[in-house]
C-alpha cells in the first residue's frame, strides 16, 4: 500500500496476514491510498483527524453473504442479528420489518445493542421485554458501506417471533 499527500508519497506498509495495513503518526488531513489489487491499482481518498492513525484493510469481502444471520430463529426473548465483513473501515446499519413492510426497528454504529465479539464480525441484540414484537415473520435487512470507497452491500433475510 502506498500513502501519497497530494503528489508526494508519504510512506508505504505491507499487509500483515489478514490483510490489515497501519501506518501510524500522520498529520490529518487529507490523503490517497492506492492499494495494489492483483494487478491493478485502487485508489481511496481519506481524510484523517488529529491523533488518527491509518488502520484498515480495503480488500475483501464487504458482507460475507454467508455469515449473515439471526439466532436463535425462532426467537422468544432476543434475537441477535450476525454478521461479518472483510473490510475495515466500515459502517453497518440493520432495519427490521413487518410483513407489511413497516419499519419496526433500526440500529447503525454506535447505537446500544451492538458488539463486536472478533475483528469483523459484529452483533446486534434486540431485547424483547417491555413490549417487543408480536409473534409473527419479520424480514431484516443487513447494509455495510466501505468507509473508504463508498461502495455498500446488502443483505435481506427473515426471522421469526414466537411469544
Amino acid at each position: 500500500a502506498q500513502l501519497l499527500r497530494g503528489t508526494r508519497l508519504v510512506a508505504s506498509a505491507s499487509p500483515d496476514p489478514a490483510g490489515r495495513f497501519v501506518i501510524r503518526y500522520l498529520l490529518p488531513g487529507p490523503y490517497t491510498l492506492r492499494v495494489r489489487d492483483g494487478g491493478v491499482w485502487k485508489s481511496f481518498d481519506l481524510k484523517l483527524a488529529s491523533g488518527q492513525n491509518l488502520e484498515i484493510k480495503p480488500l475483501g469481502e464487504l458482507l460475507r453473504k454467508g455469515a449473515v444471520y439471526a439466532y436463535p430463529n425462532p426467537a422468544a426473548a432476543y434475537v441477535r442479528f450476525h454478521l461479518e465483513t472483510e473490510i475495515s473501515p466500515a459502517s453497518k446499519r440493520l432495519s427490521i420489518f413487518s410483513v407489511d413492510g413497516t419499519l419496526v426497528r433500526a440500529a447503525e454504529d454506535g447505537d446500544p445493542g451492538w458488539t463486536s465479539p472478533a475483528a469483523g464480525t459484529y452483533e446486534y441484540r434486540w431485547d424483547f421485554s417491555g413490549g417487543g414484537p408480536a409473534s409473527g415473520v419479520y424480514f431484516y435487512s443487513v447494509k455495510l458501506r466501505h468507509g473508504l470507497s463508498g461502495e455498500t452491500s446488502v443483505t435481506t433475510r427473515k426471522f421469526a417471533v414466537i411469544r
